[in-house]
Formats: C-alpha cells, sequence, structure tokens
C-alpha cells in the first residue's frame, strides 16, 4: 500500500467513526432508537409542519377578539377537556387533529349532561359550533352563564368535555 492509500484509508475509518457516534448521540437523544427508530424496532415518523393558513382562517383570525382558554382538539381527543373559565371569558376550540376530519362542537344535552342555555342559528343548544370546524381551523365561544357545561365532537361523540363557568 502506498503512503497516499493509507491516508486515504485512516480517513475513510475516520469518517465511519464519527457517522457511527454522531447516530449513537442522536439515538440517546430520541428515546433509543435512533434514526426515526423506536425501542423495539418501530418506526416513527418525524412530525410534519402544519399546512399554511387558509384565506378564510386568516379572515376570522383578523376578526378574533382573543381568548382566555384555547382547547385543542387532536387524536387523542380534547386538550385540556376540561377546565375553569369566569363569566365572559372566550374559549378557541382549536382543530389540530390529523385524521382529515372536520369536528363540530356540540352541547349533547344528552342524559347527565346540561345544555347551554340560548338557541344557535342553526338549532339546538348555543353552545354549537353549526359548521364543521375543518383541520388547523377554529371556533370561538364566549360563555356568558355560570355553570358546569358538557361540549363534545359530534362526528366522534366519546370526545367530550366539561367547561365550569364561575361568577366573575
Amino acid at each position: 500500500m502506498t503512503d497516499i492509500q493509507k491516508r486515504l484509508l485512516w480517513l475513510v475509518l475516520l469518517i465511519a467513526a464519527l457517522i457511527i457516534v454522531s447516530a449513537l448521540s442522536w439515538q440517546g437523544q430520541n428515546g433509543g432508537g435512533g434514526l426515526g427508530y423506536l425501542k423495539g424496532g418501530a418506526y416513527k415518523a418525524p412530525p410534519l409542519p402544519p399546512p399554511p393558513y387558509t384565506q378564510a382562517v386568516a379572515d376570522k383570525l383578523a376578526k378574533s377578539h382573543g381568548f382566555q382558554v384555547l382547547i385543542s382538539y387532536t387524536d387523542n381527543g380534547f386538550e385540556p377537556a376540561n377546565v375553569t373559565i369566569k363569566k365572559g371569558d372566550t374559549v378557541r376550540f382549536t382543530n389540530n387533529s390529523t385524521d382529515k376530519m372536520n369536528m363540530k362542537i356540540l352541547s349533547p344535552g344528552s342524559v347527565g349532561d346540561t345544555q347551554y342555555p340560548g338557541a344557535a342559528s342553526c338549532g339546538g343548544s348555543a353552545l354549537n359550533s353549526c359548521d364543521d370546524i375543518a383541520l388547523q381551523d377554529f371556533w370561538e365561544f364566549t360563555f356568558t352563564s355560570v355553570g358546569s357545561w358538557t361540549y363534545q365532537d359530534s362526528l366522534h361523540p366519546d370526545n367530550k368535555g366539561t367547561i365550569t363557568v364561575t361568577a366573575k
């Protein structure tokens, strides 16, 4: 072997060692699987960035007067599902799920649940988004009645939550 070949071989070995050390270090920081793999060999794809807001969402954001509580609808249901707010507070319900389905907030009024007073333009309780809330979209509701109010996703009725409204 010539001197140049020996140096190239050492350089290749050094680069390979750096790659291995880097992969092992990344594995330790990410739960032991490394390179996108979880312990046990299951592959977990990295999260995708959210799509850009549509013009309709941008228009709604421009008209919003703000909110005191954010409830995010995820693949696991509402987060947080149960909150306590003051009379006059606004809650923003945001659809952050990944299942490509719209959701719709409503006050079910089923056995054991008390419907929020008043009527929505589409009928039923005033606590009704009427329209579907698409992915990355939101709906805001200002609570003006004291009490404990159940809400749910009409497409997934097992996904429920409760908002307790206290006097100011």
